[in-house]
Protein backbone atom coordinates (compact mmCIF):
# COMPACT_ATOMS: atom_id res chain seq x y z
CA UNK A 1 0.00 0.00 0.00
CA UNK A 2 0.74 3.31 -0.20
CA UNK A 3 1.84 5.67 2.55
CA UNK A 4 -1.55 5.72 4.44
CA UNK A 5 -2.55 2.42 4.10
CA UNK A 6 -1.79 -0.77 6.08
CA UNK A 7 0.95 -3.10 4.99
CA UNK A 8 -0.56 -6.14 3.49
CA UNK A 9 0.52 -9.99 4.81
CA UNK A 10 2.45 -11.79 2.17
CA UNK A 11 0.57 -13.50 -0.42
CA UNK A 12 2.96 -16.34 -0.70
CA UNK A 13 1.11 -18.52 1.72
CA UNK A 14 -1.22 -21.71 0.53
CA UNK A 15 -4.16 -20.03 2.34
CA UNK A 16 -3.79 -16.56 1.28
CA UNK A 17 -3.36 -17.87 -2.36
CA UNK A 18 -6.54 -19.69 -1.58
CA UNK A 19 -8.73 -16.79 -0.25
CA UNK A 20 -7.48 -14.80 -3.21
CA UNK A 21 -8.39 -17.38 -5.74
CA UNK A 22 -11.99 -18.08 -3.95
CA UNK A 23 -12.49 -14.09 -5.12
CA UNK A 24 -11.29 -14.23 -8.62
CA UNK A 25 -13.67 -17.36 -8.86
CA UNK A 26 -16.64 -15.35 -7.20
CA UNK A 27 -16.36 -11.85 -9.15
CA UNK A 28 -16.23 -14.31 -12.17
CA UNK A 29 -19.47 -16.21 -11.54
CA UNK A 30 -21.23 -12.55 -10.51
CA UNK A 31 -20.14 -11.74 -14.13
CA UNK A 32 -21.10 -14.53 -15.62
CA UNK A 33 -24.68 -13.83 -13.95
CA UNK A 34 -25.19 -16.16 -10.78
CA UNK A 35 -25.91 -14.48 -7.34
CA UNK A 36 -22.70 -15.65 -5.01
CA UNK A 37 -22.92 -16.11 -1.71
CA UNK A 38 -19.47 -16.39 0.05
CA UNK A 39 -19.19 -18.55 3.37
CA UNK A 40 -16.46 -17.05 4.76
CA UNK A 41 -15.34 -20.86 6.18
CA UNK A 42 -18.85 -21.40 7.55
CA UNK A 43 -20.09 -23.81 5.25
CA UNK A 44 -17.30 -26.69 6.01
CA UNK A 45 -15.82 -28.03 2.45
CA UNK A 46 -17.67 -25.54 0.29
CA UNK A 47 -16.04 -22.51 -0.87
CA UNK A 48 -19.25 -20.95 -2.11
CA UNK A 49 -22.69 -21.05 -2.81
CA UNK A 50 -24.48 -19.69 -5.81
CA UNK A 51 -28.02 -19.60 -7.00
CA UNK A 52 -28.88 -19.56 -10.71
CA UNK A 53 -31.52 -17.82 -12.92
CA UNK A 54 -34.40 -20.76 -11.72
CA UNK A 55 -33.56 -19.67 -7.60
CA UNK A 56 -31.47 -22.92 -7.29
CA UNK A 57 -28.83 -23.07 -4.84
CA UNK A 58 -25.53 -24.82 -5.64
CA UNK A 59 -22.70 -25.75 -3.44
CA UNK A 60 -19.59 -25.12 -5.18
CA UNK A 61 -15.63 -26.12 -4.26
CA UNK A 62 -13.52 -24.28 -5.80
CA UNK A 63 -9.73 -25.32 -6.69
CA UNK A 64 -6.62 -23.72 -8.77
CA UNK A 65 -5.49 -25.38 -11.26
CA UNK A 66 -1.77 -26.53 -12.51
CA UNK A 67 0.16 -27.21 -15.51
CA UNK A 68 0.37 -30.63 -16.58
CA UNK A 69 4.30 -31.10 -16.51
CA UNK A 70 3.76 -31.31 -21.06
CA UNK A 71 1.50 -27.89 -20.90
CA UNK A 72 -1.44 -29.74 -22.18
CA UNK A 73 -3.88 -29.91 -19.65
CA UNK A 74 -4.69 -27.97 -16.52
CA UNK A 75 -4.72 -30.10 -13.46
CA UNK A 76 -6.68 -30.01 -10.48
CA UNK A 77 -7.39 -31.95 -7.32
CA UNK A 78 -11.01 -33.54 -6.96
CA UNK A 79 -12.55 -34.68 -3.36
CA UNK A 80 -10.77 -37.59 -1.29
CA UNK A 81 -13.65 -39.64 -1.47
CA UNK A 82 -16.38 -39.00 -4.28
CA UNK A 83 -19.10 -40.04 -1.78
CA UNK A 84 -17.77 -37.09 0.46
CA UNK A 85 -17.92 -34.39 -1.71
CA UNK A 86 -21.54 -32.83 -1.29
CA UNK A 87 -20.94 -30.07 -3.90
CA UNK A 88 -22.85 -29.06 -6.96
CA UNK A 89 -20.06 -27.79 -9.00
CA UNK A 90 -16.57 -27.57 -9.06
CA UNK A 91 -15.05 -24.12 -9.58
CA UNK A 92 -11.36 -24.18 -10.90
CA UNK A 93 -9.11 -20.89 -11.54
CA UNK A 94 -5.85 -21.29 -13.42
CA UNK A 95 -3.76 -18.22 -11.91
CA UNK A 96 -1.38 -17.98 -15.25
CA UNK A 97 -3.98 -18.43 -17.51
CA UNK A 98 -6.79 -16.13 -15.64
CA UNK A 99 -9.46 -18.36 -16.67
CA UNK A 100 -12.19 -20.18 -14.34
CA UNK A 101 -13.87 -23.42 -15.20
CA UNK A 102 -17.27 -24.59 -13.80
CA UNK A 103 -17.80 -28.37 -13.85
CA UNK A 104 -20.26 -31.15 -12.62
CA UNK A 105 -19.55 -32.43 -9.70
CA UNK A 106 -20.29 -36.04 -11.95
CA UNK A 107 -17.52 -35.14 -13.73
CA UNK A 108 -14.88 -34.51 -11.58
CA UNK A 109 -13.86 -37.74 -9.69
CA UNK A 110 -11.37 -38.68 -6.53
CA UNK A 111 -7.45 -37.29 -6.70
CA UNK A 112 -6.09 -35.75 -9.55
CA UNK A 113 -8.39 -34.21 -12.75
CA UNK A 114 -7.31 -32.73 -15.83
CA UNK A 115 -8.55 -30.38 -18.34
CA UNK A 116 -7.26 -30.95 -21.83
CA UNK A 117 -5.56 -27.62 -23.30
CA UNK A 118 -4.05 -29.47 -26.49
CA UNK A 119 -4.18 -32.26 -28.47
CA UNK A 120 -1.83 -34.59 -28.34
CA UNK A 121 -0.62 -37.57 -30.27
CA UNK A 122 -1.81 -40.03 -27.30
CA UNK A 123 -4.77 -41.22 -29.17
CA UNK A 124 -7.07 -40.68 -25.63
CA UNK A 125 -8.65 -37.52 -27.64
CA UNK A 126 -11.91 -38.94 -27.68
CA UNK A 127 -11.94 -39.67 -23.93
CA UNK A 128 -10.55 -36.25 -23.01
CA UNK A 129 -12.39 -33.33 -20.86
CA UNK A 130 -11.83 -30.06 -22.91
CA UNK A 131 -10.99 -26.99 -20.28
CA UNK A 132 -13.24 -24.91 -23.50
CA UNK A 133 -16.04 -27.10 -22.40
CA UNK A 134 -16.21 -26.00 -18.83
CA UNK A 135 -14.70 -22.38 -19.27
CA UNK A 136 -16.95 -19.50 -17.49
Amino acid sequence: MGLFGPTPKNRGSKSALGVENIAIISTQLIRAGYTVLNSYGLLRGNDLLIEDADGKFWRIWCRTAWFSKDRASLCFSGPEKKSDCGVGYFAVYHPRLNKVYLLPTSHVRSGENTLRLVSTDSGRESRAQWAEDYEL
